[in-house]
């Protein structure tokens, strides 16, 4: 019973801890390539990097936290993206991907590069 009551919390763990990631990476698997990042900005710079609990925990809580800062910038670049390569343009596909790529381009570009594209997106939507 001991041993029964253990795979059972293990199990559960694993997959409260994994499925996160997995929804990442079935909503990147939806999109096209990747967005190339602006190459005069600066690199060396700390990244937000996101993760796919902070998007998880702002929809739990209602906070909307994880989209401040670079990050609604960031989901900006990924709304753009999408509108453009992905693949499947069903309103749950969009979600996914867009939530997936927003953490995505938190975690490999840097904040200058963020903010350079978002500028450079919305002067070309003027």
């Amino acid at each position: 019973m001991k041993k029964i009551t253990v795979t059972i919390i293990a199990l559960s763990l694993f997959i409260i801890i994994a499925l996160p990631w997995a929804f990442y990476g079935i909503g990147l698997s939806f999109i096209t390539g990747y967005p190339v990042a602006p190459t005069k900005a600066a690199l060396n710079e700390n990244k937000i990097k996101l993760t796919p609990y902070h998007v998880i925990y702002s929809l739990i809580t209602n906070s909307g936290t994880y989209l401040e800062n670079n990050s609604k910038m960031a989901w900006g670049i990924a709304r753009s993206y999408n509108h453009k390569n992905l693949e499947k343009k069903k309103m749950s596909y969009w979600h996914l991907s867009g939530a997936a790529l927003t953490i995505w381009i938190t975690r490999n570009w840097s904040t200058s590069q963020i903010q350079q594209k978002h500028n450079e997106l919305k002067a070309s939507n003027k």
